[in-house]
């Protein structure tokens, strides 16, 4: 009689299957998400002014009203694309007047936004 994790292609295949999964999530985490250096030291390069600077950041901000809306392009007459919700933290990389630029090459009035 078969258990219930035993399938037609052998006595255990589902539980091999899914510990395959769960230790390629591991290595995944592993690799991605620990903090390193290129020594290995395990050392958190912290995003500061001086190694963000050569990359256009200007900047960390929050929607500070109830949404705000994202534009294809630096104006009220530019198509609106969706509506962010408040409390979202966005990068900006370009200032153009009143109107910031997102990491995805879109626009929000700065009356939107917090800078942090």
């Amino acid at each position: 009689m078969k258990s219930r994790y035993e399938s037609d292609f052998g006595g255990g295949s589902v539980l091999f299957l899914i510990a395959g999964i769960i230790f390629s999530l591991c290595l995944y985490a592993w690799f991605v998400y620990l903090p390193s250096n290129n020594v290995g030291n395990n050392i958190q390069m912290r995003l500061t002014a001086e190694n963000l600077s050569s990359t256009g950041y200007l900047g960390l901000y929050l929607v500070k009203n109830k949404y705000a809306k994202v534009r294809v392009g630096p104006g009220k007459n530019f198509e609106l694309m969706r509506k962010v919700p408040q409390d979202v933290m966005i990068r900006i990389f370009e200032k153009r007047g009143k109107w910031l630029k997102t990491n995805r090459g879109n626009w929000i009035h700065e009356n939107d936004l917090l800078e942090l």
